[in-house]
């Protein structure tokens, strides 16, 4: 008998942005999160991931640069590109204040 299993749809990433550094906890939502085998930030995995339900997972970032898609990766296949970004923060260069004394 044949199952026909849905590729999994993301609807946003909350927060959207973040450190280079990555370990930022991110909540991922959207549909048939259904044996996930991966979270993707990029081409990089995630540092970890739980799925929660099949409609969210909480993913930690890795570490990275620039904007990057989101995708999630399910035993039916990975989720569709260009639908949800997740951006690395440049690195601020603000210049410490001298102490006068």
């Amino acid at each position: 008998q044949f199952t026909y299993e849905a590729h999994p749809q993301l609807l946003q990433v909350s927060p959207l942005t973040g450190s280079p550094k990555g370990g930022k906890t991110v909540t991922i939502r959207g549909y048939h999160f259904n044996e996930v085998t991966d979270v993707l930030f990029g081409d990089k995995s995630a540092a970890s991931f739980k799925v929660v339900s099949p409609t969210m997972i909480k993913a930690v970032t890795p570490k990275g640069t620039d904007a990057v898609e989101v995708t999630v990766v399910t035993a039916a296949g990975p989720s569709a590109t260009h639908s949800v970004k997740y951006t690395y923060e440049k690195k601020s260069k603000t210049k410490k204040a001298k102490k006068k004394k």
